[in-house]
């Protein structure tokens, strides 16, 4: 995705389905782009990362988060959560009917 408007909301499609790896390669693009939604994609490549079992690399997404967008109190909530209830176990895959 060029657009990181649109890498954030397919990285919110696959978070949304349990494909983290996915949600954040597809957050990554937006943050590298640097542009007014990257505050937004941290938070939710830190988000995929704890679903995914990664604390460490979610507190250091919700660290990357700057004042200027508006996010940083819901990553240090998130933050808060990472280090105190640590990552959440993936779920098991959905079995085939």
């Amino acid at each position: 995705a060029a657009d990181p408007k649109t890498a954030v909301r397919g990285g919110n499609a696959f978070l949304g389905i349990g494909q983290y790896p996915q949600a954040i390669a597809a957050f990554d693009k937006a943050i590298a782009a640097n542009g007014p939604d990257a505050d937004q994609a941290r938070v939710w490549k830190g988000i995929a990362a704890l679903r995914a079992g990664n604390a460490g690399l979610a507190k250091q997404s919700f660290a990357g988060v700057t004042d200027k967008g508006g996010m940083k109190d819901i990553a240090d909530l998130w933050a808060l959560y990472a280090s105190t209830r640590g990552a959440i176990a993936a779920p098991a895959p959905a079995k085939a009917a």
